[in-house]
């Protein structure tokens, strides 16, 4: 009986060890970049965006991809252009940029191993205007 007592909670320790390796290894990463936000200026657009940490695989850089017409809304199949910012920085200056066209903005992280990011984060729209607040 009492190597029974001293047997249950080991068992019982090994089971709830399983069950939660078991739903840790079964959990996905959400790698997507997420808080995207643009900010017009004149022929610019700054780009912010939350850092994407605490992960083994490290970001090296992220790419922004914009156009003037919409992805998400498929009104295109890709975006015109794409920007590779070769910076772990979550900000960055788009310019050279026409006043008074819609910009269809998106941003995927790049990693050390797993290259870019499966999706891209929600698409935003911003105008660049020679008068801004």
């Amino acid at each position: 009986m009492n190597s029974a007592k001293r047997f249950l909670p080991s068992v019982l320790s090994t089971v709830v060890l399983l069950i939660l390796g078991a739903s840790r290894a079964g959990a996905v990463l959400d790698l997507t970049v997420k808080n995207l936000v643009g900010t017009p200026y004149d022929s610019a657009i700054e780009l912010s965006w939350d850092a994407i940490i605490n992960t083994s695989d490290p970001v090296t850089s992220y790419e922004i991809s914009y156009g003037t017409q919409s992805v998400e809304e498929g009104l295109a199949e890709k975006y015109e252009t794409t920007v590779d910012t070769k910076s772990t920085t979550v900000t960055y200056l788009l310019g050279n940029l026409e006043n008074g066209e819609r910009y269809y903005i998106a941003v995927k992280a790049v990693f050390t191993s797993r290259g870019k990011s499966e999706k891209f984060s929600e698409e935003i729209v911003v105008t660049p205007s020679s008068v801004y607040s």
